[in-house]
């Protein structure tokens, strides 16, 4: 028998919002993958005692000492689907295009900025490296 579960993904698993939507979710019977980040402060007591349910599952993010912008991102990810992306507009007219189609595939959208955000951000994989024994194979850029 095949299982016909719907799936969530939610980010930000650990917060007070995300845990309470995953026990909400698998008690729809949802199959509920969460994001964990590493984080100065330390929430998984939230969710620890949704761990042993079968249809959730916990993924967490390694950082590598790499920085990319978003644009950098889309660039890469749809290069590796085949498609070359074009930035068009100015400000918060941005748009990428492919560039065979001229169909608008990424836009900005300026009331999605997060104007709190920190300029800049640098992961570090130290941890990564001495607990899981994680060793980056490649650059982002493929190198």
């Amino acid at each position: 028998m095949v299982d016909c579960r719907k799936t969530a993904f939610i980010t930000g698993i650990t917060g007070q919002n995300g845990s309470f939507l995953a026990e909400l979710l698998l008690e729809k019977e949802y199959e509920v993958h969460g994001l964990i980040r590493r984080s100065p402060v330390e929430y998984r007591e939230r969710i620890e005692h949704l761990r042993n349910n079968t249809h959730f599952y916990l993924h967490f993010v390694v950082v590598t000492d790499e920085q990319h912008n978003v644009r950098e991102f889309c660039q890469l990810a749809f290069k590796y689907a085949g498609i070359n992306l074009a930035w068009i507009g100015e400000g918060g007219n941005k748009r990428d295009i492919d560039t065979k189609t001229n169909q608008a595939l990424v836009e900005v959208s300026p009331a999605l900025y997060r104007p709190t955000d920190v300029p800049t951000l640098l992961g570090e994989p130290t941890k990564a490296m001495a607990v899981l024994g994680w060793n980056q194979k490649r650059r982002v850029s493929g190198d």
